[in-house]
């Protein structure tokens, strides 16, 4: 059996034809004759300039006069060996894939190889399957870039290799040549954390840097990339500059209480990607210029200006037993339960534990956070140094609420 020849056309017709005579050996006039006298630009007409191995004699072979008597028949040989090769390539590539849309045709193995090479050539990293990209994905922005048809990649969409491989591609063969490729189930996810969103957004950043590692059309005229040079003179989409996004990303997560953390990152990183949507296909910048222009013009946007809101902001109701109109109706600094004026000291926790004020302490006198059970929220975690991150909400039976999973102002124990 013939193994196929996996070279693609190259630049010029005497690139693919060199490329082809040093994979099987060719005599440098061979390859020459074939360019220059028969006028075969791609491997496609070298296919078909005759119809089987037996013409390669008569049809190419014999048009060359200049060759040594001794050095024929084994030219011939390697002639006719990579004739079949190449047949034998362009034959499994009419095994036609049928997809629903062509912009979500997969690229060539070929092509995915080489990208994947640039990038170990260039970063020498590898990345766990868990975080790495699936080849369809790398696939699909590759042919967005190369087509300037970028779109706003939906996050649920990003699939890495090791859904990949625990879901392979169905197929479907209905003749000895057409096989009908189905794909995989293009499953959306819905990100439910921030931490998942963050997760998917590093994945499609480093889809990016992958499929955008080859070098720019500019960069073979540049002089030698140093350290200070900027990275977008040299590669489509370098992984510096991807990366970069991702982690002012998440920077600016950690800044955001913990409930509006999520909403506010997804509204910013789809305005962003939305702008590189609008700049790469109304220009002629390549993809890492947009993105690094649109970084530093768009900087601004990536900060979280919260009003800390006063901690009390609920009617307040006097206590039933010690009711004094002549009083403000505000509440009062808040301490520990202690001994107060009357016996067993209940005067003095029944003014701590106000219905619908926040309580300091719970009732068995643990502090809790006020800055959890503020708007703003707190940064600390459970580890908070500040207190429980418990409801500080006092309910009618002058008791702190104490639950885990809300705060004061989301509380519907109060009066």
């Amino acid at each position: 059996m013939t193994t196929p020849y996996k070279g693609t056309d190259l630049a010029t017709a005497e690139e693919t034809m060199t490329a082809l005579g040093k994979t099987f050996e060719l005599n440098e006039k061979i390859t020459d004759y074939i360019v220059k006298e028969l006028k075969v630009k791609s491997l496609q007409e070298f296919r078909y300039l005759v119809t089987d191995d037996g013409q390669v004699d008569t049809v190419i072979f014999r048009g060359i006069t200049n060759l040594e008597e001794p050095v024929k028949k084994l030219m011939l040989a390697r002639l006719r060996r990579a004739w079949n090769a190449v047949r034998a390539n362009l034959d499994d590539l009419a095994r036609v894939r049928i997809r629903g849309d062509d912009q979500e045709d997969e690229i060539s193995a070929v092509i995915l190889d080489e990208l994947k090479i640039n990038l170990w050539n260039r970063h020498k990293m590898f990345w766990r399957p868990e975080t790495f990209p699936a080849d369809s994905l790398v696939g699909k922005l590759h042919r967005q870039i190369d087509k300037r048809t970028l779109t706003v990649f939906p996050l649920g969409s990003v699939k890495t290799l090791a859904y990949q491989a625990s879901n392979p591609p169905k197929r479907r063969r209905v003749s000895e040549v057409f096989v009908i490729d189905l794909g995989q189930d293009d499953v959306h996810e819905i990100c439910h954390s921030i931490s998942d969103y963050l997760d998917k957004l590093f994945t499609l950043c480093l889809a990016y840097a992958s499929a955008g590692s080859k070098a720019t059309a500019g960069a073979a005229a540049l002089t030698k990339e140093t350290q200070d040079s900027d990275t977008t003179d040299y590669i489509v989409a370098p992984l510096d500059v991807m990366l970069g996004y991702h982690a002012r990303a998440v920077a600016l997560s950690r800044e955001i209480p913990a409930r509006d953390r999520h909403e506010y990152i997804r509204r910013l990183d789809e305005a962003e990607r939305s702008v590189w949507v609008s700049d790469f296909r109304h220009t002629t910048l390549d993809f890492g210029k947009v993105v690094l222009n649109v970084f530093r013009r768009r900087d601004a946007h990536w900060s979280y200006h919260a009003v800390t809101p006063p901690m009390q902001e609920r009617p307040m109701q006097p206590s039933p037993r010690t009711p004094d109109h002549n009083k403000s109706s505000q509440p009062q600094p808040i301490t520990s339960p202690g001994k107060g004026a009357g016996k067993g000291g209940k005067g003095a926790a029944d003014a701590i534990f106000t219905p619908g004020s926040p309580a300091l302490t719970l009732k068995n006198g643990e502090k809790l956070c006020q800055a959890y059970n503020s708007k703003a929220g707190c940064m600390q975690g459970r580890d908070c140094p500040n207190g429980q991150h418990r409801c500080s909400m006092t309910t009618r039976n002058k008791r702190a609420c104490g639950g885990s999973s809300h705060n004061f102002q989301d509380c519907r124990s109060g009066p």
